[in-house]
């Protein structure tokens, strides 16, 4: 994915909207750019395909995951150790 670009939260908004709400096969990439009020020039410079935002997309849950999960696991690590 090329760097990042001022509508990237929207797109990935718009996206999380559309692959939570469907199948990955039923959602539709018209409908996130619509929302996102992104080209689909805008959105290949930044992306291969559908299948790349969605990977990208998945990726960010985990690390927001990763990081929720961190954190809860510090937090009872101290809760423990005192």
């Amino acid at each position: 994915m090329g760097k990042r670009f001022p509508k990237m939260e929207k797109l990935m908004e718009a996206a999380m909207d559309e692959f939570s709400a469907h199948t990955y096969h039923e959602s539709s990439l018209n409908r996130i750019l619509k929302k996102a009020g992104i080209s689909k020039g805008q959105f290949y410079y930044h992306f291969k395909s559908k299948e790349n935002l969605y990977l990208y997309v998945l990726n960010l849950i985990v690390e927001k995951k990763r990081e929720n999960l961190t954190k809860v696991l510090e937090k009872n690590q101290k809760v423990f150790s005192n």
